[in-house]
């Protein structure tokens, strides 16, 4: 026989949030614990099958089980997903905002308007019409089956009523019970006293429809029958004064016990006696067939004392614990939800302070650090819009005005907004002026009409201002509000606010010390880079003028030389020894004075860049004979002067004059502090096209702290050789500069008391 039930009415939209508090403590203080969360987890495990089954039809049937379960699984946490998003978005304190994770554990309590909405909620995902009656066959609850076992089905559905009205707000009663039928009436009007009449027809269907769904399987879950027919009687939807369902259902066939088998198998040895024939057994006939009888009746009365009694006592029992234990659970479930919640909230905002340090702590650029300010407020303080002005110090004003939320007419008026410090009834001044945050949490509560006349400009109804403060001094205002959806400001979010106002204003310190800095730094580059200028202009105009002052004196210098000689060679014979010797040391002068003027102008032309490279082929190891034989009386006894070179080695590209001068230069210097051993000149390739010619001797050597000065100009090893030796310090110098003039560079290597070894590498440059 089919069910029998009314047709589904049309069923409204819910409303878009609920009134109350959907669970912890009511506005009198007492525990929200209309509905248990363990009665929404079957019609969470409905709506999974559901969609598994919806799905499993629609899938293609080329798909693998692995690919389909993968689509199955997305789709079941898609749906579940939806059903806390929907529930959030109707709540309208984010306090209340409930996780996967809340919704799962069966001990909570709710409101039964929360409850109202998550059944709604769960029957609009799934799609299922009829969900609330469907949804019965997975609602199997193991705390009424265990208590309800003990009795016969009947008993059950006589007692459940009870069960319910005692434990909820719900007016169900039993009408009548036979052996395999029950007629049960529920009056929902108690059940709807305290949520919105908006939410009436789907809280009676939520109720009607479950309580249908789950009382044709209470044969299953009791006995293991099939479950029960329903004819649906009357129904409130349809305007009945109350609904009236009738449960019909099958009993399974008793089991017979031992005690029945004992009797019969009694019965069966006094047949067996009388058959035989055996002494009495004409009285033992009339009675062979009273042992079963007798058992059979007796097993039945024992049963059903049996079954009695220990319904009895064990209804008693758990009526009377489970009535203490649920009191105690109630009120600790409560305030385990409210510690649970608050918790929540403080890991909430303590993961978004987190975040909001995280954004405004990798940023330097100003603007970008006050837009990232601002966005992190929005997103994890829970703010429709956010708005930071800056103190500007000079000019005494807030200004520099950024906003994030506002239409772009607002944005453009808070960047062009300049409110001077010293108003008192701006609402971006007072938090300024006092260090302390401000809040407004109606437009009603502000009498000033100037400020009242500010909030209106920008559309604020309730705010919060927190000044920003960065060494005890205020650099900003940060200003939130709710403007847009209404929502009240709680004083968690003020307390966070603030906190988050102080790492924006540390972040903003910093990123105005960073541009002042960088500011700073170009300007003294700038100045850096017009004395650099200065002096290199200073450095040629030098150089300028020793060229031009060396050319000058030389040309008289070299008049006195030729003189000199003229009168020294006319004067042979003629004038006295003593006067000849004095021409000696007057021509020696000067051409030492020439000398000094010679490298003073090489020097002066290097650094004006008035030095031209005049390169030529020219044999290598005919310039360094040469070299050799000019230098040889320059050594002192004993010493051997000798030249090395790579056979392959001869034409090179150059200019011979300046490496002849080079040549000469560090001949001279091996001459003058080689004692004893050799000097040995070194001409070789080691790479590419590059030339390298090296003079290496066993003087007196230099010292690691000098070797680093020799190049410099008028610098030796120390002022104790340039007085035991001579010279002005300028050979070096000029020799580096003409060798890398050339294109190549001089270096040295020497240790102390072992001689030194200087190198220089030109490229041998193709003729052109």
């Amino acid at each position: 026989m089919p069910h029998s039930r009314f047709k589904l009415p049309y069923i409204p939209p819910l409303p878009t949030t609920m009134v109350s508090r959907p669970f912890g403590l009511n506005d009198e203080g007492k525990p929200i614990n209309q509905s248990r969360g363990a009665v929404f987890q079957g019609a969470l495990v409905y709506v999974r099958e559901f969609v598994k089954e919806r799905l499993e039809k629609e899938l293609p049937s080329e798909l693998s089980l692995e690919e389909k379960n993968q689509r199955v699984t997305a789709a079941q946490a898609e749906a579940f997903q939806e059903i806390i998003t929907r529930l959030n978005s109707a709540i309208p304190d984010p306090n209340y905002h409930i996780t996967p994770e809340y919704i799962l554990n069966e001990g909570n309590g709710y409101s039964r308007e929360f409850s109202t909405f998550f059944f709604e909620t769960c029957r609009l995902v799934c799609g299922d019409d009829d969900f609330h009656f469907n949804k019965g066959r997975l609602n199997e609850i193991n705390a009424i089956q265990y208590m309800t076992r003990p009795f016969p089905l009947s008993y059950v559905y006589k007692i459940f009523p009870r069960f319910v009205a005692k434990y909820t707000n719900l007016d169900i009663e039993t009408i009548e019970t036979t052996s395999n039928s029950a007629v049960l009436r529920m009056r929902p009007d108690s059940h709807l006293m305290n949520i919105p009449p908006e939410i009436h027809i789907h809280s009676i269907l939520a109720t009607c429809n479950g309580f249908q769904g789950f009382l044709i399987y209470l044969p299953k879950f009791h006995s293991g029958i099939q479950p029960a027919i329903i004819n649906e009687r009357k129904c409130r939807l349809h305007g009945d004064e109350y609904c009236e369902w009738e449960f019909i259902w099958e009993n399974p066939r008793p089991k017979i016990g031992t005690t029945v088998w004992g009797g019969v198998a009694l019965s069966l040895a006094l047949a067996v006696y009388t058959l035989l024939r055996m002494p009495a057994w004409e009285w033992i006939a009339w009675f062979a067939f009273i042992p079963a009888l007798y058992s059979w009746f007796t097993y039945q009365i024992k049963l059903g004392d049996f079954e009695r009694d220990r319904q009895h006592r064990i209804l008693a029992e758990q009526s009377e614990k489970s009535e203490h234990q649920y009191d105690e659970l109630l009120a600790s479930n409560s305030n385990l939800q409210i510690s649970n919640v608050t918790l929540q909230q403080k890991i909430s905002q303590l993961t978004a302070l987190y975040e909001i340090g995280l954004a405004v702590s990798s940023v330097l650029d100003l603007d970008e650090l006050l837009e990232k300010s601002l966005q992190a407020v929005i997103k994890h303080l829970n703010f429709d819009r956010a708005m930071i002005m800056l103190v500007d110090e000079k000019q005494q004003v807030l200004k520099d005005g950024h906003i994030i939320g506002g239409s772009p007419e607002l944005m453009e008026t808070v960047k062009n907004l300049s409110i001077p410090l010293e108003r008192k009834d701006s609402i971006l001044t007072q938090s300024i002026h006092s260090h302390e945050p401000v809040q407004v949490n109606s437009i009603d509560e502000v009498k000033d009409e100037a400020q009242r006349n500010s909030l209106i400009q920008f559309g604020i109804k309730g705010y919060v201002s927190v000044p920003l403060i960065a060494q005890g001094k205020a650099i900003g205002v940060l200003l939130a509000d709710n403007s847009q959806t209404n929502r009240p400001i709680p004083q968690d979010s003020v307390n966070s606010l603030v906190i988050a106002g102080s790492q924006i204003a540390s972040a903003v310190d910093s990123a105005r010390l960073y541009q002042t800095l960088e500011q700073r730094v170009t300007e003294r580059t700038h100045e850096a880079e017009e004395a650099r200028a200065v002096a290199e202009n200073a450095s040629k105009a030098k150089s300028a003028f020793l060229a031009n002052m060396s050319h000058e004196l030389r040309t008289p210098l070299n008049a006195i030389i030729g003189f000199t000689r003229i009168v020294r060679r006319k004067a042979e014979g003629v004038l006295p020894e003593k006067q000849t010797e004095n021409l000696d040391k007057v021509l020696a002068s000067s051409e030492h004075l020439l000398g000094l003027i010679n490298t003073v102008l090489d020097i002066a032309k290097i650094e004006a860049g008035r030095m031209d490279v005049a390169r030529v082929n020219f044999d290598i190891n005919a310039l360094a004979e040469q070299c050799i034989a000019i230098a040889s009386p320059l050594l002192k006894s004993g010493i051997k002067l000798k030249k090395e070179s790579d056979n392959e080695i001869s034409m090179v590209y150059s200019d011979i004059e300046k490496i002849k001068q080079i040549l000469l230069n560090l001949l001279s210097n091996a001459a003058k502090f080689t004692h004893e051993g050799s000097i040995v000149l070194s001409i070789r390739r080691p790479e590419g096209n590059n030339l390298s010619i090296s003079i290496a001797d066993s003087g007196i050597g230099i010292s690691k702290e000098a070797l680093g000065r020799i190049f410099e100009e008028f610098q030796q090893a120390d002022s104790s050789t340039t007085r035991e030796y001579g010279g002005t310090g300028l050979g070096l110098a000029i020799s580096r500069n003409l060798a890398r003039l050339l294109g190549g560079d001089l270096t040295a290597v020497s240790e102390v008391g072992k001689g030194s070894t200087f190198t220089l590498t030109i490229p041998n440059m193709s003729p052109n």
